[in-house]
């Protein structure tokens, strides 16, 4: 079986980055049914969280800096 994923940081932060929108999608959910905002207004937090893991991922070196 292939490995997709090296184990440098960029491919790590990219193997976190789906569960990661799976959680805040979650969340949101919960919060439309539960809390005071529903999921309307908090969509754009799912880009925000996509971004901020984009821009981590742009960050950290590949393949241990080579």
């Amino acid at each position: 079986m292939a490995n997709y994923c090296c184990g440098c940081g960029r491919c790590t932060v990219g193997a976190v980055t789906g569960p990661l929108m799976l959680i805040t999608l979650g969340v949101l959910f919960a919060l439309d049914q539960f809390g005071r905002w529903g999921f309307r207004e908090t969509w754009p937090v799912l880009l925000i969280v996509y971004g901020v893991t984009r821009a981590v991922a742009y960050i950290v070196p590949a393949h241990n800096g080579r």
